[in-house]
């Protein structure tokens, strides 16, 4: 009688088969967060007051809607560039909307935590799809800042 003895459990083997399930389990809970906390989530906004309801969403009471279109430049100066970085931070980029006529909303925000200064938030719609968003001071020494 011949009796073969595989020994498929020993010390480096379980240490592979550990490392391959680490690897596996590490690489589904990137998917799933990067899927749940995806930058380039769509946000779509069907209408002014759903554009509305998107930034009352942060807690900021607007007055009554602008609306206008304007045209995304077909190339960026400094400007536009510096913008679209505050675009790409929560999201959005422009440069994929070069030469594209879009929807402007734009709300006097009325709960600014600095009084005494015109402060508007801004929502760029491309197809019902927003785009860009930011919230920005016209003063002298304003600022512009994302949204969220």
């Amino acid at each position: 009688m011949f009796v073969v003895n595989l020994k498929l459990f020993n010390r480096r083997n379980a240490a592979a088969l550990v490392l391959v399930f680490a690897v596996i389990i590490g690489f589904f809970v990137l998917l799933i967060y990067s899927s749940e906390n995806s930058v380039g989530k769509e946000i779509i906004c069907s209408s002014e007051s759903s554009v509305a309801d998107y930034i009352t969403s942060f807690g900021f009471e607007i007055g009554e809607a602008k609306i206008d279109e304007v045209v995304i430049p077909d190339t960026f100066n400094d400007v536009y560039n510096n913008y679209n970085d505050i675009q790409k931070s929560q999201g959005f980029d422009l440069e994929l909307y070069k030469g594209e006529t879009v929807s402007r909303y734009t709300y006097r925000v009325l709960n600014y935590h600095i009084p005494d200064i015109n402060v508007f938030a801004e929502v760029l719609l491309f197809d019902e799809k927003v785009i860009a968003a930011d919230i920005y001071t016209t003063e002298v020494d304003g600022f512009i800042s994302a949204l969220k």
